[in-house]
């Protein structure tokens, strides 16, 4: 299914400016424009999203699906028995959130190499 950038607008009572809609946030007033929403061949759901306000990704996924009307966001997942980046990097994030609830080292997640590995290193943040 193709979705334009008057459609998603629409949906969300935002307004299309330049390449990317620009929307009220999830529980954002209708006035808000924190929200950027711009059309990807390349991500999940055709579209990345970016909140200004701070709002979680996912949460702002989920808002804008909803209100497209369409199922919430489901990571694409394994490809070819690997694991995806969006799975990967979630791990590398709880683990290093682990690490800080139990008072260890802080380490910093790093993304690197053309395929954007995942990984921690040991510097301090």
């Amino acid at each position: 299914m193709e979705i334009s950038l008057q459609q998603i607008a629409r949906a969300l009572n935002g307004e299309v400016r330049g390449e990317q809609v620009l929307a009220p946030g999830p529980n954002h007033s209708p006035q808000d424009r924190s929200l950027s929403v711009k059309l990807s061949n390349n991500a999940d759901g055709g579209f990345i999203c970016k909140s200004f306000a701070g709002d979680d990704w996912r949460t702002c996924k989920d808002h804008i699906l909803e209100r497209l009307g369409l199922p919430k966001f489901e990571p694409r997942g394994r490809h070819n028995g690997r694991r995806s980046e969006a799975d990967i990097i979630a791990a590398v994030v709880a683990a290093a959130e682990q690490e800080q609830a139990e008072g260890k080292a802080g380490r910093r997640l790093q993304l690197s190499g053309p395929g954007r590995h995942a990984a921690l290193s040991g510097a301090p943040l």
